[in-house]
């Protein structure tokens, strides 16, 4: 598989947000959209996949987010931050 340039895929995410966006414990995922507009969430923190596809999450919901694709992270963005920081594939918890 590529490499996938994770800076490139942070840019678009700030424009037009995540692929998905968690709306409770349990993992289920909406649209950014719907996230903000259905759930009142807006993420704090998004979850650069292997594959460019991206997952975001509100804070409190940040390790529910991380399980749900555990060993394909490549890369994490949190805002207001928007450069994205490189998440190696078997790191179980992020030291930031």
């Amino acid at each position: 598989m590529a490499e996938i340039d994770i800076q490139k895929v942070a840019r678009e995410v700030m424009k037009a947000g995540p692929d998905r966006v968690v709306t409770n414990v349990r993992g289920d995922a909406t649209t950014s959209r719907a996230a903000r507009e259905r759930f009142g969430i807006n993420p704090d923190v998004i979850f650069i996949r292997d594959d460019g596809w991206t997952l975001g999450a509100p804070s409190r919901l940040e390790a529910t987010a991380r399980r749900l694709w555990q060993g394909h992270w490549v890369g994490i963005l949190r805002k207001p931050e928007t450069v994205a920081k490189p998440l190696p594939r078997n790191q179980e918890k992020e030291d930031t």
